[in-house]
């Protein structure tokens, strides 16, 4: 009998889930790590609406700067995953997208993920288009990354990633190398 797909999809998640929890022999002490502990495996990167990603987008990463960005998250009931590298990833035990933080005030990279799914792409691409008179399409990939420069010190892209046999993921991200004052990002 073949083995089923979708389990094999199911377990390799779990088990890259129970990894990122447990790097570097982490016991279980604070409450955050006991939350992390309860998170559904699916819900790391979960099947987020496009409005759920750019409203995520748009409160963590556009309308907030390194410094800010935490303090929201950690407001709006996410858990910071014990740290791997340059990266903070903070999840919640909903349907929220992941949110991945990096440097600190004004120099900063920020980007939200979840699960692909019809309609986001789109929507996050009017959303950049929209938000920003000065944005400038600047490259397409054969795959549909879609990357824009925002102003002088900040780029905004679009990307698909994932790996194979599992399911595909979409990110929408920006990186600042300067403080917000300098830019001037056109309001709704």
């Amino acid at each position: 009998m073949a083995a089923n797909p979708r389990k094999t999809r199911v377990r390799k998640r779990a088990a890259a889930v129970s990894v990122m929890l447990t790097a570097g022999g982490c016991v279980a002490t604070t409450s955050d790590e006991i939350e992390l502990r309860n998170v559904d495996w699916w819900k790391v990167i979960p099947k987020s609406s496009p409005s759920q990603l750019v409203n995520a987008f748009d409160r963590y990463c556009f309308a907030a700067d390194g410094s800010t960005a935490h303090a929201r998250l950690i407001d709006d009931d996410y858990v910071q995953v014990p740290k791997r590298g340059e990266i903070n990833n903070y999840v919640v035990d909903s349907k929220k997208p992941l949110v991945m933080l990096s440097g600190s005030g004004s120099a900063y990279g920020c980007a939200v993920a979840a699960e692909a799914r019809t309609g986001q792409r789109n929507k996050m691409i009017t959303y950049i288009e929209g938000r920003s008179d000065k944005s400038v399409p600047v490259s397409t990939t054969s795959n549909g990354d879609t990357f824009w420069q925002l102003d002088a010190n900040s780029i905004a892209f679009v990307k698909r990633s994932g790996p194979i046999g599992q399911p595909p993921q979409i990110l929408i991200g920006v990186s600042r190398s300067e403080t917000k004052s300098a830019q001037t990002p056109a309001t709704h």
